[in-house]
């Protein structure tokens, strides 16, 4: 009655009362006999009201008296509807048929048709006694004809076999081809959802291992897709709000990571890298920051180290980072109302304002040269012509009270290294190692003309050589990391233009030759071909500078080489340049950072470089794992279509026989969806708590690589990738739409399922 719309009561009683079943009603199958259980199929199809009622052998596992039940009832059927019989027993046919088709081997041996004049009468005629064809001699009907017929003397017994006679028109017979309209009926919604959840309770084991796999598979879906739209602005925006930190300073250095300035690896900003910035959408001032750097002052000996874990120490800093051309109120912004702790009486256009960090530094590490704050003014480092500066002052920073519970343990001689090693994982350590590549350790100018006036003074004796080659008689031979002196500066000798001396030994390193201090004038002055690149060009893709100079004498004096004024003048201009800049709006971080990585710029943070290493390393895998997420794309279609095609199978039977019953394919589709809607949910929950914990688990793995790729620099505990709910929505969204063309495929196979299939498949 579900399946046909239909909930009438009245029917089903009546249906049970004709079929002889009005007191069983709420028994189950089990508690009925066949008889009876073939009486509720016959019930089951009247109460549906049909025209047809077809009978495929409906007593063929019954006994005699249930068999004379059953088609007595379907007898009586017969008078208001068309019953159809299938069956082999010829007698059962012959009493109860209208009609009969005998068939063979699917065609047609006879068609016969009930006689409508045959006498169905036991009787005697004359001395005959006439038997109805297919009727029985009882000792009951003999009994009736002796009563009836005393005096007759029956000398003779013949069966009368006109019952049926032959249909004359079977062959004739046009087949019609009208189609019956079909009233198209679906079951209510309560219904279908009680089947729904019936099956789904059948198959909830099943159901939960797939949503598992489902989640799993949608899990490193999502975590495939962090990684392709991985965003490293993003992170440090994060990373440094946490930590109250920021990060508005970049500059070019030819090594992935940042650890300590050195001016061998700084590279020159390209004239259009500052319009990309802005071209990006950054609005607000920008600072450049020079290669004018100066040694830890009183060394003669500079040696790169590490910051290490076992071995912190504030003031181990080889040289300051450059000279930041800035305004004051950028400094007050950092520091608070600008203060001096010592200022020159004399302040130079080409002069520097140092911190006072720094110069604590110098003093630290030089105490017996360093004496106190007024000896840097005025004073020009002595030692590394190259690292030159005019200093006009101090600026005070008061990092010793800003950073006073990290800044009195590091420097604690008595700290232990296990202690020392916990204190440097601390977001306040890190703080404090940040204020110092940012800002503590940086020289300032407010001169906005500084790079022309530092370059046009005089007070520079040396120049730093980069990558210098020489070439003579057609061969080249390169000579790295040394000084070019200005020969007339130095009061050494007059030269001139394009002449120069060289140390003999360096010149013997450079060509191969053997000359000494001895026989040195014996050189033979010559010329030679010089091409100079950057310290950080090692690929030597940029010519700075080309000229021919002539090699006039050998000396033995500690500098390798004098030039002539007019090459040292062209060395100095190309020496100095901006490698960094510093930005003003630090609140467009998320877009510095991204803009700088794509110009090849390293943030000066240590948390900064350490996701623009991740971030390089991702990017390389970034095309594979656009492979990976297509592949779990598939991986999970073909998943889902496999759970939703085993729910079929299983369920063949029940389909079968509810298509038998009526039920449309939408009624199927319905409940078989509501499965996957279970599934689905399941899945979505699973995969939210999963992408907590895997996301989590993922990035203590990258931080371990990330541990490994730059072993003993200090790395700090980072979540490159964390839950992002606009990908989670986006990933579900994504795993619906696999769902539903999943369930096409299993759907279609649904429609072709045939009751008779069933059958056949059961047998």
């Amino acid at each position: 009655m579900e399946l046909q719309g239909e909930n009438d009561g009245e029917k089903v009683k009546k249906a049970l009362s004709d079929t002889d079943l009005a007191d069983y009603e709420n028994r189950y199958p089990k508690e009925l006999s066949g008889g009876q259980k073939q009486r509720v199929a016959i019930a089951r199809a009247l109460v549906k009201q049909p025209s047809i009622i077809l009978a495929d052998e409906p007593t063929g596992n019954l006994d005699s008296k249930t068999t004379a039940q059953i088609l007595g009832l379907l007898k009586e059927l017969s008078k208001e509807k068309l019953v159809v019989i299938v069956s082999h027993n010829l007698s059962d046919a012959e009493h109860y048929a209208d009609e009969i088709l005998e068939l063979s081997d699917g065609k047609i041996l006879r068609h016969l048709k009930r006689n409508e004049n045959f006498d169905e009468r036991l009787r005697v005629e004359k001395d005959a006694l006439i038997i109805p064809y297919g009727e029985k001699l009882t000792d009951e009907n003999l009994s009736s004809v002796n009563s009836e017929l005393p005096n007759v003397a029956i000398r003779s017994v013949r069966q009368d076999s006109d019952r049926f006679l032959p249909y004359e028109n079977t062959k004739e017979r046009a087949p019609k081809t009208e189609t019956a309209p079909l009233e198209k009926k679906h079951l209510k919604f309560k219904h279908t959802a009680k089947l729904s959840a019936k099956f789904a309770r059948h198959s909830l084991i099943r159901t939960c291992i797939y949503s598992a796999i489902f989640a799993a598979v949608l899990v490193v879906l999502g975590l495939s897709q962090l990684i392709m739209n991985f965003n490293g602005g993003e992170v440090v925006v994060s990373e440094m709000a946490k930590r109250n930190l920021s990060c508005d300073s970049f500059m070019k250095d030819d090594n992935d990571t940042y650890d300590s300035v050195d001016t061998t690896r700084l590279v020159d900003v390209e004239a259009n890298d500052l319009q990309k910035f802005y071209d990006a959408g950054y609005e607000g001032k920008v600072y450049p920051l020079i290669n004018y750097a100066l040694f830890n002052l009183g060394s003669n000996v500079c040696v790169s180290q590490q910051r290490l874990l076992t071995q912190i120490n504030p003031y181990d800093v080889k040289e300051s980072v450059g000279v930041l051309v800035t305004e004051e109120s950028f400094i007050e912004e950092r520091f608070g109302k600008l203060e001096y702790v010592a200022l020159s009486d004399e302040p130079k256009d080409y002069g520097i304002y140092i911190t006072d960090f720094f110069a604590d530094a110098c003093m630290a590490n030089h105490p017996d040269v360093n004496t106190s704050y007024e000896y840097f003014l005025g004073r020009t480092n002595q030692y590394t012509g190259y690292c030159y500066g005019y200093i006009n002052g101090i600026i005070k920073t008061g990092y010793k009270e800003q950073y006073k519970e990290i800044f009195d343990k590091l420097i604690d001689p008595n700290i232990s290294k296990e202690e020392l090693e916990k204190l440097a994982q601390t977001d306040k350590c890190l703080a404090f190692y940040d204020g110092i590549n940012q800002f503590l350790n940086v020289a300032y100018s407010f001169n906005p003309d500084f790079a022309y006036s530092a370059v046009n003074s005089k007070v520079r004796q040396f120049v730093s050589s980069g990558i210098s080659l020489f070439e003579k008689d057609g061969i080249k031979h390169e000579y790295n990391n040394s000084w070019f002196s200005s020969a007339d500066l130095q009061n050494t000798t007059t030269l001139n233009d394009n002449e120069i001396l060289i140390n003999y030994d360096v010149y013997n390193e450079i060509f191969g030759s053997n000359y000494t201090s001895q026989n040195m004038k014996e050189f033979v002055p010559h010329e030679v071909k010089l091409t100079y690149y950057l310290a950080c060009d090692q690929n030597r893709s940029q010519k700075k500078y080309e000229t021919t100079l002539k090699i006039v004498a050998l000396t033995n004096q500690y500098c390798k080489f004098n030039v002539a004024d007019n090459v040292f003048e062209s060395f100095r201009k190309i020496e100095m340049f901006t490698f960094g800049y510093y930005f003003e709006n630090t609140a467009q971080e998320e877009l510095l950072f991204n803009t700088a990585n794509e110009l090849g710029f390293i943030p000066n943070s240590s948390i900064a470089s350490s996701i623009t290493t991740m971030a390089k390393a991702v990017k390389v895998f970034s095309d594979f794992f656009v492979i990976i997420f297509v592949v779990l794309c598939a991986a999970l279609l073909l998943l889902m279509v496999q759970f939703e095609l085993k729910n079929i199978r299983d369920k063949m039977r029940d389909i079968g026989i509810m298509k038998a019953l009526g039920a449309r394919d939408i009624d199927l589709i319905v409940i078989f969806g509501f499965q996957v809607l279970v599934a689905g949910l399941a899945m979505v929950v699973l995969y939210i708590i999963g992408s907590f914990v895997f996301i989590g688990l993922a990035n203590k793995v990258l931080v371990l690589s990330l541990n490994e790729l730059a072993k003993n620099t200090m790395v700090m505990d980072l979540s490159f990738l964390f839950v992002k709910w606009k990908y989670i929505w986006q990933n579900c969204v994504l795993a619906c739409i696999i769902m539903i063309a999943s369930f096409l495929v299993p759907m279609f196979r649904l429609r072709f399922i045939k009751p008779t299939n069933v059958i056949k498949a059961k047998e």
